[in-house]
């Protein structure tokens, strides 16, 4: 059944749609035919169109701005935090040719369980399977034409364990049920935890089962806004090694300290404008093989 749809336009200088949403931080969004995007977030289904800095919106949230105020992040500076991150010309071309990706603040779970999904995984297979567990287990929204499902609650999950194992999710459908517990169980809290140091918080999402430093990392930056998180790839390992390190042999833990101490406060910006124009933009010395090889998150 056709929800109740609301409609507003706003104007939002410095927010591209494409950068925003196609840099591989969120899994849930699709880009229509006309270049709109449509996509479920929480328990709401929206439809953007964006024609320079103004912002056509369609959803069933209520509250369409501020709910796009929340979800774009959109009470920062990025023009301070850009200059701030801005320390080389590697840096400096991401920020020319990603300007305007904003690093969204995301629900807690669903980040989570996005990410667990994640390892060892390509963009992909995660949207298929983050799309496979909200079409069997989620409620159906639908708008203009468009329908898509929510993402199912750590309840849903389960409740249902059964078709979880049948959405070929492979050695990562353990770890999901397990934080699903956790979060039942009140082991994890993650509002608590979103109020935490940066390095408490990492430290007690690796307390999960299947979250690793990466998929913590990740948490942190794309949901609760912490951006001193530096989250460390198969992309950003090679793009860091490359650029800054000669190609030497370097750890993941190096590379992250490396980065806190050199972009500063806002490393995880730099992270996601530098994995964004090489993931996207396949600049100079980045080959099309490496391109290929490096499909994970």
């Amino acid at each position: 059944m056709q929800q109740k749809c609301y409609k507003t336009g706003m104007e939002i200088n410095n927010l591209s749609l494409y950068y925003t949403l196609e840099c591989g931080q969120t899994f849930r969004w699709r880009r229509t035919s006309d270049c709109s995007y449509f996509g479920i977030v929480e328990e709401n289904a929206f439809i953007i169109r964006q024609h320079g800095n103004i912002f056509e919106i369609t959803s069933t949230e209520s509250d369409v701005e501020e709910w796009a105020r929340r979800y774009f992040a959109l009470d920062i500076d990025l023009n301070n935090i850009l200059l701030e991150i801005d320390r080389d010309e590697h840096i400096h071309k991401a920020i020319k040719s990603c300007r305007g990706l904003h690093i969204l603040r995301q629900e807690a779970w669903e980040t989570l369980a996005s990410y667990i999904l994640s390892a060892n995984n390509n963009i992909p297979n995660i949207k298929r399977m983050v799309e496979n567990l909200s079409q069997r287990l989620g409620e159906r929204r639908e708008i203009e034409g468009y329908s898509g499902f929510t993402f199912p609650s750590p309840s849903a999950i389960l409740k249902n364990k059964d078709i979880v194992n049948k959405c070929r999710l492979g050695f990562r459908c353990d770890y999901l049920i397990k934080a699903a517990e956790m979060i039942r169980e009140e082991r994890i809290e993650l509002v608590k935890i979103s109020r935490l140091s940066y390095e408490e918080c990492r430290e007690e999402l690796m307390k999960i089962m299947g979250v690793g430093g990466k998929i913590a990392d990740c948490v942190a930056l794309f949901s609760f806004g912490m951006y001193e998180a530096f989250p460390v790839d198969v992309w950003i390992r090679r793009i860091i090694r490359n650029l800054y390190f000669s190609n030497n042999k370097v750890s993941n833990r190096e590379i992250r300290h490396f980065a806190m101490r050199y972009f500063g406060r806002y490393c995880g910006y730099a992270q996601e404008y530098l994995y964004c124009h090489y993931r996207l933009n396949k600049p100079e010395g980045i080959t099309s093989q490496t391109v290929e090889q490096a499909q994970g998150i």
